[in-house]
């Protein structure tokens, strides 16, 4: 019996599932405030069950929705060993408390953090008075408190020596490798880290709110903006997400060179990743090779955009225009040129044995890293074979041959060579889809949105869009894309007129929830390299 038809004969009509690998669960009852201690544990085991018994035991995100007053949670999980994502949806009313799952996934911690960041909900451990003092004073905190002093070291009543020496010190964030993105308070002692709190927010933006107020074609614009290091896999994420909601088909050209900028996408992450940490560890020779590579890859969008950021390549049922006279040819060249110097640096790296010293440690393994909902070349370097080109193929990624680098014990060495690996497999597929390519347009122009969004005025866009005449379809739904640093996720929700509810799972934001287990016993003189290796992007975290 598949998991598909295991969750229905569970649940009932409460699971619905038009994909097969994809389904959404509504929670069986709604919680009103206050909770007690018997509902609170009533939603973890039902949750317990679902790790248990149906194998999800990845949390890959939540989202919390308030219409009217009434709040709704939504979970998405990863069953990996059949690919199957579900969608919880957990009415709890008027109620400003939910229970955590934090005891079941490590990846609750800091997904119900930035929740309650954000929304005027609380965690709930099912004690009634508890939760209205706490509710009271909720409601009248400062919303703007300022900067969070160091936090303060609680000795043990009989400490240790090690115990006596620690204190709290506070690192960024204009400090280096922080550089504005973030702050960090670590707990010391005699050069050793023994505890963390990672600071983030910095860059907040309010990006999902401001999405609701902007129509369909100019949210590709704003989404190029999501990610600083990044202006492809956002933007490409949500056309997705609107093609699957009209069921808009794409030419076979279009795909393939969606692939091939998907591809020069992550060549570009891995190498700005390579020559941030190259340069941040004293190695300029090897960071200035990096840098003249990047300079290539930045030559490729120039020659087809005009531009170096914010490329404006897709639109919805294909792409933009057709690829410029000779850009193939250029791009082919290109791509041989990085392979033969990117061989070449491996090289140098794999003989130099400083390079080894200053990358050894802070490791992780795949248990911890999947608990954590850790996605893209950090799981990987844990030896955790997922990769969504492989499990999920869209485009032609079934078509073409490519391997999934893998680590072995998720060190900082080992997440510098997956990523250095992966630039060379982008470069494979890059060759193969172009040697390829397939003839025809590149822009299914008889969809309703391009006929709504290209042939009307700006004026008509926002009457046709106001009275219905492009409609939304009713429903929520959860779409990802494997993109440079993991797994970009965009939860949808719309009604028959407009934008209800967006909401971006970022992977950064996820990987830093396990800073703090990473960096737990380490030497302080590493903890800057393997905050370096997770390669965190302010902007997609702060959204």
């Amino acid at each position: 019996m598949s998991l598909r038809d295991e969750l229905f004969k569970k649940f009932g009509t409460n699971f619905q599932s038009s994909f097969a690998d994809k389904g959404t669960l509504t929670f069986p009852r709604e919680y009103s405030f206050p909770l007690d201690s018997e509902e609170t544990t009533l939603y973890q085991d039902f949750f317990f069950h679902l790790k248990d018994e149906y194998r999800f035991h990845m949390l890959i995100d939540i989202c919390y929705e308030d219409v009217l007053g009434e709040g709704c949670l939504y979970y998405q999980f990863l069953n990996l060993e059949v690919y199957f994502c579900l969608q919880v949806t957990v009415p709890i009313g008027k109620s400003r408390y939910f229970p955590s799952l934090a005891s079941l996934w490590k990846s609750a911690e800091v997904l119900e953090e930035d929740m309650m960041k954000h929304h005027h909900i609380l965690q709930s451990e099912g004690r009634k008075t508890q939760q209205r003092v706490d509710l009271s004073l909720f409601k009248n905190e400062d919303k703007a408190p300022g900067i969070a002093p160091v936090p303060e070291y609680k000795m043990p009543l009989q400490p240790t020596e090690s115990q006596r020496l620690r204190y709290w010190k506070r690192f960024g964030p204009h400090s280096s490798p922080f550089n504005g993105k973030m702050r960090v308070d670590l707990l010391i002692s005699e050069e050793k880290v023994f505890d963390s709190q990672l600071v983030t927010g910095l860059y907040f933006r309010d990006f999902e709110k401001k999405c609701l107020s902007k129509d369909p074609n100019e949210l590709i614009f704003f989404f190029e903006r999501l990610c600083i290091k990044d202006s492809v896999f956002a933007p490409l994420l949500w056309i997705e997400t609107i093609e699957q909601r009209f069921s808009i088909s794409i030419p076979d050209k279009a795909k393939a060179i969606r692939m091939v900028w998907m591809e020069l996408a992550r060549v570009e992450g891995h190498l700005n990743f390579l020559w941030e940490l190259t340069q941040e560890l004293g190695f300029f020779v090897e960071s200035s090779v990096f840098a003249e590579l990047l300079e290539q890859v930045y030559h490729l969008f120039n020659i087809y955009s005009g531009k170096t950021q914010n490329f404006s390549l897709f639109t919805f049922g294909g792409m933009k225009k057709q690829n410029p006279i000779g850009w193939g040819t250029e791009c082919l060249e290109v791509a041989k040129y990085l392979y033969k110097n990117i061989e070449d640096v491996e090289k140098e790296f794999n003989r130099n044995p400083r390079w080894m010293e200053v990358t050894k440690g802070f490791s992780m393994n795949a248990g911890t890293a999947l608990d954590y909902g850790f996605t893209g070349p950090n799981l990987r370097a844990c030896g955790v074979n997922f990769d969504t080109r492989k499990t999920q193929p869209t485009y032609f990624y079934d078509d073409v041959d490519f391997e999934v680098p893998l680590g072995i014990d998720g060190s900082t060495y080992d997440r510098f060579l997956v990523r250095l690996e992966e630039l060379k497999q982008s470069l494979r597929i890059i060759n193969q889809v172009l040697d390829h390519l397939p003839a025809g347009d590149v822009i299914n122009k008889e969809h309703i949105l391009y006929k709504g969004l290209y042939d009307q005025g700006a004026d008509d866009l926002t009457y046709s869009l106001k009275e219905g005449v492009i409609p939304f379809r009713e429903g929520s739904s959860f779409s990802s894309i494997e993109a440079t640093e993991g797994q970009l996720g965009l939860f949808v929700r719309t009604d028959a007129s407009k934008l209800k509810k967006v909401h971006v799972r970022s992977p950064s934001l996820i990987h830093s929830g396990a800073f703090s287990e990473l960096i737990k016993g380490g030497e302080l003189a590493g903890v800057f390299t393997a905050f370096q290796s997770l390669n965190l992007d302010p902007w997609e975290m702060d959204r």
